[in-house]
C-alpha cells in the first residue's frame, strides 16, 4: 500500500477504536492494520503533527481527526487531499494554457488588424493615384478637343476660303 492509503487506513482504525475516547495501542494498531510497528510509529506522528490523533498513553483520535474523516470522500481525507492537489495542478496547468492562448489571440488578431489596415491604406493610396491619373488625362484629352477644334475651324476657314477662291475663277473662266 502506498503511504497515503496507510494514513488514511490508520487514521480510520483510530477512529474506530477510540469511539468512547479509549485509546488503543500501537501494537494493538499494529496488528489490525498489518503494518509494522515502526512504519506505524511514522504514521501515527504524522497524524499527531497534523492534529487529527492525539499519542500519549496510547493513541485515540481528535475532534478535528474526527471532521477530517467526516467531511472527506469514502473516509479518506488524504486521498482526497492528494486528488485536491492533483486537481489543483490541473487547473492551474489549464489556466496557463488558455492564458497562452488567449495572449497568443489577441497577438494575431492585432497582426491582422495591421495587415489589413495596411491593405485599406495601400488601397486608398491606389485610388487616390488613380484619380489623379485621370484627372490628369482628361485634362490632356480637354487640350487634345481644344486643338483639334482649333485645327477644324482653321481647317473650315481654308475650306471656305479655298470654295470661294474656286467659285471666284470658275466665274472667271467662264467669263472669258
Amino acid at each position: 500500500m502506498s503511504h497515503i492509503e496507510n494514513l488514511d487506513k490508520v487514521l480510520h482504525h483510530v477512529s474506530l477504536f477510540s469511539q468512547n475516547l479509549a485509546s488503543i495501542s500501537t501494537t494493538d494498531l499494529s496488528m489490525n492494520t498489518g503494518i509494522d510497528i515502526d512504519e506505524l510509529s511514522e504514521y501515527l506522528e504524522e497524524l499527531g503533527n497534523r492534529g487529527f490523533v492525539n499519542n500519549h498513553n496510547g493513541s485515540y483520535i481528535t475532534l478535528q481527526g474526527r471532521l477530517a474523516l467526516e467531511n472527506a470522500k469514502n473516509n479518506k481525507p488524504f486521498q482526497e487531499e492528494v486528488e485536491s492537489k492533483k486537481l489543483k495542478k490541473y487547473w492551474s496547468i489549464t489556466k496557463i494554457v488558455a492564458g497562452v492562448l488567449n495572449a497568443l489571440a489577441i497577438i494575431i488578431i492585432a497582426i491582422w488588424t495591421q495587415l489589413s489596415s495596411d491593405k485599406k491604406s495601400k488601397l486608398e493610396n491606389d485610388i487616390q493615384e488613380l484619380k489623379k491619373e485621370y484627372k490628369i488625362e482628361v485634362s490632356k484629352q480637354s487640350e487634345m478637343i481644344d486643338s483639334l477644334n482649333k485645327i477644324t475651324k482653321k481647317l473650315s476657314k481654308e475650306n471656305v476660303k479655298l470654295t470661294k477662291e474656286l467659285e471666284t475663277n470658275k466665274e472667271t473662266k467662264t467669263k472669258k
